[in-house]
């Protein structure tokens, strides 16, 4: 099977996995993270291949998952998650509403300040497999405020629940 093949066979599997709620296991993160990282292995012409046949279903369950990858980054204490959950981003493409993505991507930024790595840099790696569109709102969305880009302006923060962190509406 080829390196795109496993993408998409991966991305059919979370096709059938439920997001609405944090999962009790690690195993959608788990996929999740062999997802991006596969996807940030293949060539330019299969990325936007596999972009283009993303079922809209997908969409919301990939920002599901960069949130709970940026929980998992501060429960670990480890950045995989970090470069992972922006690379769901970038094979989402912005393709919904980028203000979603803006969302979801306040979790990932709050979570690389907490285990003290540097989000521009994350942005500055993984630049070169962005689409044209996902370079456009990724440097818009680093280059804004901290303050437009925190928690509490997207109606969030952080809890903790059993020792772990935990994203929660206001």
């Amino acid at each position: 099977m080829s390196s795109k093949e496993s993408v998409i066979e991966a991305l059919n599997w979370l096709g059938t996995v439920s997001t609405r709620f944090r999962p009790k296991t690690s195993e959608v993160i788990d996929k999740g993270l062999s997802i991006a990282t596969s996807f940030e292995a293949l060539s330019a012409r299969d990325r936007i291949s596999v972009q283009e046949g993303l079922p809209p279903l997908l969409h919301k369950k990939l920002f599901a998952l960069s949130g709970f990858m940026a929980e998992a980054a501060i429960n670990e204490r480890d950045p995989k998650w970090i470069e992972a959950a922006v690379c769901l981003h970038l094979l989402e493409d912005f393709g919904v509403d980028y203000r979603e993505n803006f969302r979801y991507l306040v979790l990932v930024t709050y979570a690389a300040k907490k285990i003290n790595i540097d989000f521009k840099e994350v942005i500055e790696r993984v630049l070169p497999i962005a689409s044209m569109r996902s370079k456009s709102y990724l440097l818009d969305f680093s280059g804004r405020s901290d303050s437009v880009n925190s928690l509490s302006s997207f109606g969030i923060k952080e809890e903790i629940f059993g020792n772990k962190s935990q994203f929660v509406p206001v």
